[in-house]
């Protein structure tokens, strides 16, 4: 089977990333305990596991899509989701017709063909590895973040709306590139859309 999961959706920062995986050998499950519903990992476990996927990556087949906040803002996460599935499943169908292709979820956002499975992580390990590729993926981009901007406290908040990371763009305003400018965040009881 082909596992698909997506990292960044719900964040007001950075790129939204969506991964899919077929295992090729299935040692590479049996021999790393850590492989496991990404949530469940620290950030550590999750970086040693994504270490040991890159070592082990002739044994995989990993395609990785990423959209920048600016292409959030033009297209949309949904018309991004469809675009992305469709992607996946049009590769993995060519490279391995006839297997089974299931996205972590309750959607597949109108693309025939993606299985969904909510809860996913916890029950394939091909989406386990997705996930964990995808967060790793995001958190790396984050980390550039910290280093280029760390007036806003990034470490606090990671890119999502926390209280913190509101109030520092409030403070300090939206980065260009950074931040995504078609979210409509609570800001002290008042709507704010920096698209207008």
């Amino acid at each position: 089977m082909i596992g698909i999961d997506e990292a960044g959706r719900g964040s007001l920062a950075g790129g939204f990333y969506i991964v899919g995986v077929k295992v090729l050998d299935k040692s590479i499950i049996e021999n790393c305990s850590l492989i496991r519903d990404s949530k469940k990992l620290s950030k550590k476990q999750r970086n040693k596991v994504y270490d040991y996927l890159q070592k082990n990556k002739n044994f995989l087949d990993v395609k990785i899509y990423k959209y920048s906040a600016e292409q959030i803002d033009k297209y949309g996460l949904s018309l991004l989701y469809k675009h992305s599935l469709t992607k996946l499943k049009d590769y993995f169908n060519f490279k391995y017709k006839g297997e089974k292709i299931i996205f972590d979820g309750n959607t597949n956002y109108g693309v025939s063909g993606i299985n969904v499975a909510v809860r996913g992580e916890e029950k394939y390990k091909e989406i386990a590895i997705a996930s964990i590729i995808a967060k790793v993926l995001r958190d790396k981009e984050i980390e550039k973040y910290k280093n280029l901007y760390p007036e806003y406290l990034w470490e606090k908040h990671n890119g999502y709306p926390q209280n913190i990371h509101k109030e520092k763009i409030k403070e300090l305003g939206y980065i260009k590139g950074v931040h995504r400018k078609s979210w409509k965040i609570w800001l002290e009881g008042i709507i704010w859309n920096v698209l207008n």
